[in-house]
């Protein structure tokens, strides 16, 4: 379950009209972080000055019958900037 929020702010940034197309929903951890990446990368490349962090949690349901060890992660904008 991939999710995105940044400090400026509260609320739901899906709702924003310039927010990137984005799946919630992913089959494992590698496949959830490298939509996260797209994702900030395309508000880095529209020129949003927002700290926009990612952040990955495994499904619920998938957790709760034993397919998922649990793996979190996080990743922001800024780490992103300082890797270019």
């Amino acid at each position: 379950m991939l999710g995105f929020f940044h400090s400026g702010g509260a609320g739901q940034p899906y709702q924003e009209a310039d927010f990137p197309k984005v799946e919630f929903w992913h089959e494992d951890k590698e496949e959830c972080m490298a939509e996260g990446r797209r994702v900030l990368m395309e508000l880095l490349d529209c020129g949003d000055t927002r700290n926009w962090v990612a952040r990955g949690h495994p499904d619920p349901f998938a957790v709760g019958a034993g397919l998922t060890r649990g793996d979190q992660w996080i990743l922001s904008l800024s780490d992103l900037r300082s890797r270019i």
